[in-house]
């Protein structure tokens, strides 16, 4: 028997209505689909294991089989996750998460388009996930984690364009941080802080502002 919620709370049964009311009714009041209830033993960790070389089918096998064969209710599990992981990149890596947020959002907007998530869906949601546990590609010479996060993030920190000053340059702070800095420079406010500041303003010269100097240095707190 079809029973529609009103704002009151109470509950009506539309047979009550003549035709011409329950035809109203049935043009203009609509049922939202129900939200799937996950099982209480669902386990979603295997997405904290996911890597680059992941297999994407049965992990998507995978995550449909936790949520009770609801793809909704998966999508909505692998894409919290996605968050986190996004959340982490934007600290460490601003370029790089915001660029994985957009991804992210586009498919979040295909499924708002779609009547129902599909597996395919699942699929892209977890190629984007997979492809969170990769660096892009950046120039010969460019290696660690935070070497990647300067050159990702260069336009925020210098006015130089070309990659073969941009490169040297790079190289230069990352010997600094390894080699001069000294315990504590993460906190600028304490002497070896202030210390690591004006040696970046050193390094950065004429190319870069003060704030900027302070931007390397945020870059660097978060991935060294």
């Amino acid at each position: 028997m079809l029973r529609v919620k009103q704002a009151s709370e109470e509950d009506f049964d539309v047979k009550m209505f003549d035709p011409q009311m329950r035809g109203l009714l049935d043009r203009f009041i609509r049922a939202d689909e129900a939200n799937p209830i996950i099982p209480a033993t669902a386990d979603f960790s295997f997405l904290d294991l996911l890597t680059a070389e992941s297999d994407t089918e049965e992990t998507a096998k995978k995550a449909l089989k936790e949520a009770g064969g609801s793809a909704k209710a998966a999508a909505e599990k692998i894409i919290a996750k996605e968050r986190i992981v996004i959340n982490d990149w934007k600290r460490k890596d601003k370029a790089m998460g915001e660029s994985f947020a957009e991804r992210l959002q586009a498919i979040i907007d295909e499924i708002k388009n779609e009547t129902k998530v599909t597996t395919e869906t699942i699929k892209k949601l977890i190629e984007l996930l997979k492809s969170m546990h990769k660096r892009n590609k950046t120039p010969d010479g460019i290696e660690s984690d935070f070497e990647k996060a300067l050159w990702n993030n260069r336009s925020d920190w210098t006015s130089l364009e070309e990659e073969s000053e941009i490169v040297p340059l790079i190289k230069e702070i990352s010997e600094y941080f390894m080699t001069k800095v000294f315990d504590g420079w993460k906190d600028f406010t304490k002497p070896a802080g202030f210390k690591c500041i004006k040696g970046l303003k050193k390094i950065l010269g004429t190319n870069s502002s003060e704030e900027q100097s302070y931007i390397v240095h945020n870059i660097a707190a978060n991935n060294l």
